[in-house]
């Protein structure tokens, strides 16, 4: 789809956009939400980030070759209040057994190494009062479903990870050089 043709569909959105619910909202806003992580990476930590579409992850940091080649997968969620992460994929051979036991199908620890949650500002959806934050996927490893991950992210996590000194100790940790963030092990 050329950018003329996908302009033509703004009067559309707007006119949706006026009886949309905040949940509604989320959900138009998920997309451009991988372009921002995208573009916050690069101004903040000039790291580029590459977009994938069907695949576990939604971005991709590539460098080096051969021995000297490092991935780190990128899941990027646009969460409010709710951090949830059910996989809507429901009828497929990925999913049988314990990857949706709970009646929800869940990723695996092995579809990618961080997580990134924009989470909207205090005035709503306004992207400059936007702020992203990151989870290393080992952290999110339900314990009472080992290989996949929770469901929704517990309160604890949230709040260890939920401010710019964690985000910061992630890229430092996952990308090889240093911010002022606490160190991670």
């Amino acid at each position: 789809m050329n950018s003329e043709a996908a302009y033509s569909w703004l009067p559309l959105i707007h006119k949706h956009l006026k009886n949309a619910t905040k949940k509604d909202i989320g959900k138009i806003i998920a997309g451009a939400s991988e372009h921002y992580v995208k573009y916050m990476f690069i101004n903040k930590y000039n790291v580029s980030i590459f977009l994938k579409e069907g695949l576990p992850y939604d971005g991709i940091f590539m460098e080096g070759g051969g021995v000297f080649h490092k991935e780190v997968r990128i899941q990027i969620k646009y969460r409010s209040h709710d951090w949830h992460l059910e996989v809507t994929r429901r009828h497929c051979a990925k999913n049988k057994g314990s990857a949706s036991k709970s009646g929800h199908c869940v990723y695996s620890t092995e579809e990618f190494d961080m997580l990134a949650v924009v989470v909207p500002g205090n005035d709503g959806f306004h992207v400059d009062n936007h702020e992203f934050y990151l989870i290393p996927a080992h952290e999110l490893e339900d314990p009472k479903n080992p290989g996949f991950i929770v469901k929704r992210i517990p309160m604890h996590i949230r709040r260890k990870y939920s401010n710019i000194a964690m985000r910061d100790a992630v890229v430092a940790k996952y990308f090889g050089f240093n911010t002022e963030g606490p160190i991670l092990y």
